[in-house]
C-alpha cells in the first residue's frame, strides 16, 4: 500500500488548501494522511474527519470516507486509472462542516497503471555504422528518463549511449569490428511504470571498414568526400540551425583556393578557444554533426557549388572545408577532435559568381562546441534526517563541468546495485543537495544514483559507493531492578 503523503497543514476552519500539481501513483490502493490543528479540533469538538474526492475536475464531490479526528489517515481505492481530487473536511460536535460552502481540491492523484511503450531498432551497414532508432509512447511520459546502452565485440559490457532524452530520435556509431551489436533501453513514466526494449544488428567482417587512427591524416585538408576524417558518428548526430551564407561583411578579395593565400588555408586542427563566442555556441556530443544553410537571391543560372569554411581563432585565420556534394542544406561534416569551431558559407552561381571567402578578423557566422566529455560528479556521504525528520535522507553531491544543462541533475534511488532504479526527481537544477522525503514503504537500505548531463547533452552517472541503512526505530530502555553497592 502507498502513502500519498501530500494533504497536510490543512486549516479546519478556513477552505482547502489549493492544489499543487498533481501526485502521479501506480498503485490503485493508497494513504492520504492529514493533519490536524489540536487546539482548533478541540474548540469545535469535531468529532470526524471526512474525505471527498471528484473524477471530473472538482465539479462534482461524493464522500468516500469518514474517520475520528485521532485516525491520521485515510485509505482510498481507486475505481480505475484517471484522475481523482481530495478534498477534506471537519465535522464539529454540532454537526456543522468546516469549511462550509463549495469545497476545493486540496490535492490531486493521477493513477496510471500502465506501463509506456518503448520500440527499439538496430541497423547496421557493411561499413560498421549501426543506427539504432526509438519512439516512446505515454500519456504522463518521463523523457528524460530514457536510457540506452549498447553492447558489442569491442566493448567491455554493456555502454552506456549517451543521446537527448526525446520521445522518438536515432542516434549512430561506428563499430570497427564484425558481430552482433546488442541495444537495450528503458523509459519510465511519471508514476514509476517502466518498460524496456532490446533490438539488435549484424555487421559483416568482411565488409567492416576500419576507422581512421593515423593522426597525419588530420593535419592535411578535408577533402570534399571527408575521405582523410574519421567516419565514427560517436553517439549521437547533431543538426544545427540554418545560417545564412550571404550575410557576411564583404572584404578586399582574396583567393578560395587553398595554400594561395593566408587567409585560405588547410585547418591545424589546433582547438584554440573562442572566448568570445562560446556563450551563445551551439555545443554538441558528436565530432560528426550537420549544419543547416539557406540560400536566398538565386539568380536565373542557379546553384553551381555551397562551400563551407572554418576557424579554430575568432575568424583570425580561415580555413576551406570543403564543398557541399548536392548542394543541399545540410551541410555534413566531420571534425577530428574536441574543440571550438567557427564556420561560414559561400554559395557560387551558375556562372560563377560568389561572395569573397571570408576574410582574417571576420567572425564566423555560428561557433560550434564539440564536447564528449560528461560532467565530472561525486555523490558525498549520506546523511538521515534526525529529530523529528527521521524519514528524510539529506543527498549531496559535487559536479563541475565547463557548461553544464539547464537543469543538470537527477536523482534515482534502488534496493541493491544492480537495479531497478526508481526516479526521485526529475531534471533540477544543480543545488549541490538535496533533501528526500522518503514514505514508510523504503527498503531498509538504499543506494543513491545521480545523473548528471551537460549542454552538450553528454551524461554522467555515478552511484553510491555503499548502501544508506534507513532506520525509523527510536531505541528504549526500562529499568528492571536496582542493586546496592558497596
Amino acid at each position: 500500500m502507498l502513502f500519498i503523503a501530500v494533504i497536510a497543514a490543512l486549516g479546519v476552519t478556513g477552505p482547502s488548501m489549493q492544489a499543487a500539481d498533481p501526485v502521479f501513483t501506480n498503485k490503485g490502493r493508497f494513504r492520504i494522511p492529514y493533519q490536524l490543528d489540536a487546539d482548533e479540533i478541540k474548540r469545535l469538538g469535531a468529532t470526524e474527519i471526512q474525505l471527498h474526492v471528484s473524477t471530473d475536475g472538482s465539479r462534482n464531490w461524493r464522500l468516500v470516507d469518514s474517520v475520528p479526528p485521532v485516525a491520521g489517515k485515510f485509505t482510498f481505492d481507486a475505481a480505475g486509472d484517471g484522475e481523482y481530487a481530495f478534498a477534506v473536511r471537519t465535522v464539529d460536535r454540532d454537526g456543522e462542516l468546516h469549511p462550509p460552502g463549495p469545497l476545493a481540491a486540496g490535492l490531486v492523484v493521477t493513477v496510471d497503471t500502465a506501463a509506456p511503450s518503448l520500440q527499439l531498432e538496430a541497423e547496421a551497414s557493411a561499413g560498421g555504422e549501426v543506427t539504432v532508432r526509438w519512439q516512446a509512447d505515454d500519456i504522463h511520459l518521463d523523457v528524460d528518463s530514457l536510457q540506452l546502452e549498447h553492447l558489442d565485440s569491442t566493448t567491455q559490457g554493456w555502454q552506456p549511449m549517451q543521446v537527448v532524452a526525446t520521445e522518438s530520435g536515432q542516434t549512430s556509431w561506428t563499430v570497427t569490428g564484425g558481430g552482433v551489436v546488442h541495444v537495450r533501453g528503458s523509459i519510465v513514466d511519471a508514476a514509476g511504470n517502466e518498460s524496456s526494449a532490446e533490438a539488435e544488428a549484424r555487421i559483416e567482417q568482411d565488409g567492416n571498414a576500419p576507422l581512421v587512427t593515423d593522426p597525419s591524416l588530420l593535419q592535411g585538408p578535408i577533402a570534399v568526400n571527408n575521405a582523410a576524417a574519421p567516419q565514427a558518428i560517436e553517439q549521437n548526430e547533431r543538426s544545427l540551425p540554418s545560417i545564412n551564407p550571404n550575410n557576411s561583411p564583404i572584404s578586399r578579395p582574396v583567393s578560395a583556393t587553398p595554400g594561395q593565400n593566408p587567409a585560405v588555408t588547410q585547418p591545424r586542427w589546433n582547438q584554440s578557444p573562442v572566448p568570445q563566442s562560446v556563450a551563445s555556441a551551439r555545443r554538441v556530443n558528436s565530432t560528426t554533426f550537420q549544419i543547416g544553410y539557406a540560400v536566398d537571391d538565386v539568380g536565373p543560372s542557379g546553384v553551381s557549388s555551397v562551400e563551407l569554411y572554418l576557424t579554430e581563432d575568432e575568424g583570425r585565420k580561415w580555413y576551406h572545408y570543403g564543398v557541399d556534394e548536392d548542394g543541399q542544406s545540410p551541410f555534413r561534416l566531420t571534425v577530428p577532435d574536441d574543440g571550438t569551431y567557427g564556420f561560414a558559407v559561400r554559395v557560387r552561381s551558375g556562372v560563377g559568381l560568389a561572395h569573397d571567402p571570408p576574410q582574417p578578423g571576420e567572425r564566423p557566422e555560428l561557433v560550434v562546441v564539440v564536447d564528449r566529455q560528461p560532467p565530472e560528479a561525486t555523490i558525498l556521504p549520506l546523511k538521515q534526517g534526525q529529530g523529528s525528520s527521521p524519514n528524510q535522507l539529506v543527498i549531496e553531491w559535487t559536479l563541475t563541468d565547463d557548461a553544464l544543462a539547464e537543469h543538470p541533475v537527477a536523482l534515482y534511488f534502488a534496493e541493491r546495485q544492480s537495479g531497478p532504479w526508481q526516479p526521485i526527481t526529475g531534471w533540477q537544477p544543480n543545488t549541490g543537495q538535496y533533501t528526500w522525503n522518503f514514505g514508510p514503504d523504503l527498503p531498509k537500505q538504499v543506494y543513491i544514483r545521480l545523473e548528471a548531463r551537460d549542454a552538450a547533452g553528454n551524461i554522467a552517472r555515478v552511484d553510491s559507493d555503499e548502501p544508506m541503512v534507513i532506520d525509523l526505530s527510536r531505541p528504549t530502555a526500562r529499568i528492571i531492578e536496582v542493586e546496592s553497592v558497596n
